[in-house]
């Protein structure tokens, strides 16, 4: 009888960690009579390729959820309504609606932002007194809102305005002069402005806004009634603000 026995290894690397061996077995042939053998093998190996490198993908780090801030934009807007309350004097001013309209530029400081602008409020105060009208309190003002984000969906604000208020629609017989005597135009007057309010990013660019608090006065105008002597403004306001 005869035996052979036969092997074979191969051994394969890539570009990564791979690594790969291959076994190979032989055959024997049995002869009789003779004492001779004849044996052949043959191995083959297979090696496994792998490759690594990077994909410039930060692994993920588990439980922690990260989102976008808000986008910004070069400019911001924002209307803005409530109830208003009137005090002038001596004179009694039911409560009034308020509407303000404000736009801005804003910079960002990291959670601080600035956005300097213009806002306008305008208050309408119908009158019957000698005569009936609506008279308008109108104020036009610089203004400076400072923002702090709390989160990037929510952020608490605080405003600072200066600029003047005008008194128009004040004709004959009306409350509010001395006498009651018209006015040819707008009566102008020193306004100053401080609110506070939150904002709330309800999706992309659009948000909503509140302000609790919007405090305006104004130094009276000589000719006003004399009880008058300063337009003090009190809103509590709510709307919406886009980034363009």
């Amino acid at each position: 009888t005869g035996t052979a026995a036969g092997t074979g290894t191969a051994a394969g690397t890539g570009a990564g960690a791979g690594t790969g061996t291959g076994a190979g077995s032989g055959g024997a042939s049995a002869g009789s009579g003779g004492a001779s053998a004849g044996g052949a093998g043959a191995g083959s190996g297979a090696a496994t390729l792998s490759t690594g490198g990077g994909s410039g993908v930060e692994p993920a780090v588990a439980g922690v959820s990260v989102e976008a801030p808000a986008p910004g934009g070069l400019l911001t807007a924002v209307a803005e309504m409530g109830p208003a309350f009137v005090s002038m004097g001596a004179l009694d001013v039911p409560v009034r609606l308020a509407v303000r309209v404000g736009a801005g530029y804003p910079v960002a400081f990291g959670a601080l932002s600035v956005s300097p602008g213009v806002s306008v409020t305008t208050i309408p105060v119908p009158f019957e007194d000698r005569s009936a009208g609506t008279a308008a309190l109108t104020s036009v003002s610089a203004n400076v809102p400072v923002a702090y984000a709390l989160s990037p969906s929510l952020r608490v604000r605080a405003e600072f305005g200066v600029g003047a208020l005008l008194f128009s629609g004040l004709k004959a017989g009306n409350p509010f002069t001395e006498g009651g005597r018209p006015a040819t135009g707008a009566l102008s007057m020193l306004s100053l402005r401080v609110a506070v309010g939150v904002d709330y990013r309800i999706a992309g660019r659009l948000v909503a806004t509140a302000t609790p608090l919007s405090f305006a006065t104004s130094p009276a105008k000589e000719g006003l009634h004399p009880s008058i002597d300063s337009i003090r403004r009190i809103a509590v306001l709510f709307g919406v603000g886009y980034a363009f």
